[in-house]
């Protein structure tokens, strides 16, 4: 009985762990890199992507507006691209820029709006 408690409580934490699956991605060039490092020049951005696993294809475009309102308080430059499925998953997709700055101190606080 102890072993069979064990099995379970072993299954559902292995379950838990594979429940949502997030993919967060960026293209920055090294090029801009060194044009800001260099120069201290300001208004330069990457562009990156963020993936949320959903249930559905319907749900995604249900959903999206909702996604939408809790992400894009946290991330610049905030927009909702077309949902995609590969094989059963499907995903909420949307992109966002990451500002490219000489130091630390200069970087732009997001404000909740």
């Amino acid at each position: 009985m102890k072993n069979s408690k064990y099995l379970v409580f072993s299954l559902l934490w292995a379950l838990s762990l594979s429940a949502c699956k997030l993919d967060l991605s960026s293209r920055i060039n090294v090029g801009d890199l060194n044009r800001v490092a260099l120069s201290q020049e300001s208004g330069v951005v990457g562009r990156g992507t963020i993936k949320l696993e959903v249930g559905s294809m319907d749900h995604c475009q249900n959903e999206s507006q909702f996604f939408a309102s809790v992400l894009e308080s946290h991330f610049q430059g905030f927009k909702i691209l077309p949902c995609e499925q590969m094989g059963m998953e499907s995903y909420f997709v949307a992109g966002f820029q990451i500002p490219i700055l000489p130091s630390g101190k200069d970087w732009p606080e997001k404000l909740t709006v």
